[in-house]
């Protein structure tokens, strides 16, 4: 057959080439030459103990019959795996080179030699050498000099390659891995994608400088970020090969002047295309045009193609480029910044998202400026990232390599001149929403999108594929970074969020039959809207009584508070709907009680009653839970009489006005009421509106509502005091089920649960278990109230009086005191639970002997009862008792002149120095 090089007709000189040849393509010089001819050669010809392999070099005539050739090639197999048992080296694999042509025959049975043994089997014809000498110059000019012409030599680094140092690489082991991984996979070739400023020019950089040796020519190319149009992307594309001077002198290319752009860029690519070895192109910042050139571009088997890009493109294996971790976002931080060093740090981060390229400015700029780091995250917070002052710093991202300012500078790397219309519109909504993965039809929700919702999930899809939005798992999001720059360029306003601020304050509406848990996770949501678009207008004042009452409900009173706050003054200066005014001072009212202001409460909720009166067409039912709210604000003052008038008012009203009415607002008021009746220790009573409240709610609630919740946990508490514990437990666990499963954090209603199982036990004697409960309340209690509330030294008495039960005394009085201190700061409330406690702060005293200090706390204990209570009521009477015991013995104690019970070692209380026993007490 015809060979372009005809194969080596001398035995030695062919050994020789074969050398020649393996140390060329293993980029070695370890193939040497096994002894001479005639020497004990085992089969050997070549070997190499750096890859453990062995060659036989048979320099066939070719002028014979190929049968006759075919044979002799089996029986030099056969031979040579016979020799090699005695081969003292060790060795993977043997190679027999031949100068014959290709055989399949022969290479089946390389083949099935290959699974006998236990080492690799090979045949290489000259068919398969061939394209080796064209590929190797070396060879050419050394054993084919008549034909060897000199060409132009491509050099290895043919364009400028961006260096990089291995200790700027901070936290990107694993992606570098992949990196490797997924480009040696890669058939067509490898994206790494990611936002702009996340480090995928970096990594890139990285790979090419760590494996430069490992290539034989290497291209990089850098395309600059277009704020244009898709045209003018590719023309940006085309020109950055034609236009690079060093890429077209090392290619050796030649351009006529009339060549157009397009033409010089196919010839480009083409001379690429030809060039033979182990290659890789790197085109940083590819735009999607770069898919137009899919087969033009330089690929397998000669070319590796490594793109860096926010976009995705198809076709390319790709690799996905996350924030760093914030341990990682650490390191790099205090790699620019050298001041100090403190935990603020991580605020700042998580401000900006763990951004790379952000990370890198504020350093750089905060380190140049001296800006302390609690200084920098106060100027976040306050002014965000276009703050001062700033800072003209380079960064290496910068392939302009000039110095920038760090907000100017991510404003030019996130152009949205190609957006249209519509995709600026979901950006301006997703620029104030808060940066959390939204799934699809919540985003539907909160943008107002019609029924057919083609054209906004088909713009949705074109930001996830630009590198604007992150879809992950069906839900989409977008990172603080790009938020921040998209409010700056897009500037959202009430006016131009109109829809989203419409939908977030239907969103978070809720009925009394409804459960407000549904509307937790809008509440950030909403929290977010009023922190960029809010304007003292009157469209706020929905959104802001919601967001105010829903933080109330779900245990976080003082924020709240906060909100309300923002719009007490607003609305009564402005020309508000008076409905929507009744609303937001009956939640004020509520959120002041949860907070313990009882009279701040009371002045609301009489401030609306007040108008619901004097309407000429009553709402009767406004009417009535007005008066709920005032005897649940009475009770909680401690004036339980004119509590339970107002109650019992507002059923008078439901049985007048509204008498078929099945409503929560009815559960409302009979739950309230049956709170009233246990306060007075009327248990029968109180259980009976609790069992009717409980039944209305079973009715018209969805089953893990938290009012429900609340009645169950009302029926406990009567069960328990009427001596039925097995029921009262049963119920106690119904009511913490549902609210342990609604409830993801701190909340009262959990704390008041934890109280009752706690007081529960106590009265069946389980004191350890008691203890436990109790100790839980008080954790939710401080963590949810300020410290002077009523409610936590509520939950210290109770639990002081756990102790006492227990005859620990020590215990008892550690959270007496504690209760103390913290009543003193409200020395003029009267309540029931007070009058108690002051009731069993005496009984300390008294079993302690503290006579004095007992009559002291009696006398307020009975003072607060006859506020509160008829003489009949159980807790007066108890106190009256304790007082006539204590009164008694200080009544003995004055016979020996002294009011106080004495130590015997004691100083004597005749003050003469001596111990009680050697003095007035030596004989008694």
């Amino acid at each position: 057959m015809f060979f372009q090089f005809e194969p080596i007709g001398e035995e030695n000189t062919f050994q020789e080439f074969c050398k020649d040849l393996f140390n060329l393509l293993y980029k070695t010089q370890s193939f040497q030459g096994y002894k001479t001819k005639g020497a004990v050669q085992y089969g050997v010809d070549i070997y190499s103990t750096e890859f453990n392999i062995v060659l036989q070099c048979k320099k066939k005539k070719l002028l014979r019959s190929e049968k006759s050739i075919e044979r002799e090639l089996i029986a030099d197999f056969d031979n040579s795996i016979w020799l090699l048992n005695d081969f003292p080296f060790k060795f993977n694999k043997f190679i027999l080179i031949s100068t014959a042509r290709k055989f399949g025959s022969v290479q089946d049975y390389a083949g099935k030699l290959a699974q006998e043994c236990n080492f690799e089997i090979e045949y290489w014809s000259w068919e398969d050498i061939e394209p080796l000498i064209i590929q190797y110059t070396e060879l050419r000019e050394k054993y084919y000099p008549h034909l060897y012409q000199p060409v132009q030599i491509v050099p290895k680094i043919i364009t400028y390659i961006p260096k990089i140092d291995e200790n700027e690489i901070i936290g990107r082991d694993t992606d570098f891995k992949k990196l490797q991984t997924y480009l040696d996979e890669s058939k067509k070739g490898l994206i790494i994608n990611g936002i702009g400023g996340i480090g995928k020019s970096t990594l890139a950089k990285f790979f090419i400088n760590k494996y430069l040796n490992n290539f034989d020519h290497i291209v990089w190319i850098d395309v600059e970020n277009s704020s244009m149009n898709d045209d003018f992307d590719e023309l940006i594309l085309i020109e950055s090969f034609t236009n690079n001077p060093i890429l077209i002198n090392n290619l050796d290319i030649k351009f006529t002047e009339d060549i157009s752009l397009e033409s010089k860029f196919q010839i480009i690519l083409n001379k690429l295309n030809n060039i033979n070895g182990n290659n890789i192109i790197v085109i940083d910042n590819a735009p999607s045009q770069i898919g137009n050139y899919e087969n033009e571009m330089p690929g397998l088997p000669y070319w590796k193609v490594l793109l860096t890009s926010r976009i995705e493109i198809p076709n390319y294996k790709s690799l996905s480029l996350d924030v760093l971790d914030e341990e990682d976002a650490i390191l790099l931080f205090f790699k620019y910044y050298t001041i100090e060093k403190n935990d603020i740090l991580r605020t700042v981060l998580n401000y900006i998202g763990n951004h790379t390229l952000t990370i890198e400015l504020l350093s750089k700029t905060a380190n140049l400026r001296r800006i302390t780091l609690n200084e920098l995250a106060s100027k976040l917070k306050a002014e965000g990232l276009n703050m001062s002052p700033t800072a003209s710093i380079h960064v290496a991202h910068n392939i302009n390599r000039k110095a920038v300012r760090p907000f100017e500078y991510l404003l030019s790397i996130f152009s949205i001149f190609k957006l249209s219309n519509e995709q600026k519109e979901i950006l301006r909504y997703f620029s104030v929403l808060p940066t959390q993965f939204f799934e699809y039809n919540t985003l539907k929700q909160l943008f107002n999108i019609p029924e057919n919702d083609n054209d906004f999930f088909e713009g949705l899809k074109d930001l996830v594929a630009n590198g604007w939005i992150k879809e992950e798992n069906g839900g989409y999001k977008t990172h603080q970074i790009i938020q921040e720059v998209l409010r700056f360029k897009l500037l959202p306003d009430e006016e131009n969020c109109e829809p989203l601020i419409k939908s977030i304050t239907n969103l978070l509406s809720f009925s009394d039959q409804e459960s407000y848990i549904s509307k937790v996770p809008y509440l950030t949501i909403a929290e977010h809207l009023l922190k960029y678009l809010y304007t003292k207008q009157v469209r706020f004042i929905s959104l802001i009584n919601n967001v105010a009452a829903l933080n109330d409900y779900n245990g976080n009173s003082k924020k709240a508070l906060y909100f309300y706050n923002e719009i007490i003054q607003f609305i009564e200066n402005e020309d508000c709907n008076e409905s929507e005014v009744y609303y937001i001072y009956v939640n004020i009212a509520v959120c002041y009680l949860r907070l313990g202001e009882y009279e701040k409460a009371l002045k609301f909720n009489l401030k609306v009653v007040e108008y619901v009166e004097n309407e000429l067409d009553k709402d009767y039912l406004k009417l009535a839970m007005l008066y709920s709210n005032i005897g649940e604000n009475y009770r909680f003052l401690g004036n339980i009489r004119k509590s339970l008038e107002y109650m019992l008012q507002a059923i008078k009203i439901f049985e007048t006005y509204i008498p078929n009415m099945k409503c929560p607002e009815l559960a409302i008021v009979y739950n309230n009421i049956s709170n009233t009746y246990g306060i007075l220790e009327n248990r029968k009573m109180s259980l009976k509106y609790g069992l009717i409240a409980t039944e209305l709610r079973e009715n018209i609630l969805v089953d893990d509502h938290p009012y429900l919740a609340q009645s169950y946990n009302s029926l406990a508490v009567d069960y328990e005091k009427l001596g039925h514990f097995d029921k009262s437990e049963e119920y106690h666990i119904k009511a913490l089920k549902i609210r342990a499963k609604i409830f993801t954090s701190d909340h009262y209603d959990l704390a008041e649960s934890y109280t009752n199982l706690g007081t529960l036990h106590r009265a069946k004697g389980e004191f350890k278990k008691a203890i436990d409960f109790h100790l839980k309340s008080i954790q939710v209690r401080e963590n949810i109230f300020p410290s002077d509330h009523p409610e936590v030294s509520k939950a210290y008495g109770i639990i002081a009086e756990v102790y006492l039960s227990m005859q620990d005394y020590a215990n008892a009085q550690k959270y007496f005191t504690l209760t103390i201190e913290k009543l003193e700061k409200k020395r003029n409330a009267i309540n029931p639970y007070i009058a108690l406690f002051y009731c069993n702060y005496a009984s300390l005293h008294l079993i302690q002997n503290n006579l004095l200090e007992a009559k002291n706390y009696i006398n307020k204990s009975i003072d607060m009862f006859n506020v509160l209570f008829e003489k009949s009521h159980p807790d007066v009477k108890v106190a009256a008792q304790i007082k006539e015991i204590i009164e008694s013995k200080i009544s003995k104690a004055k016979n020996f002149g002294n009011p106080k019970t004495i130590g015997r070692n004691d100083p004597c209380y005749c003050h003469s120095g001596k111990k009680y026993k050697y003095c007035c007490g030596k004989n008694k």
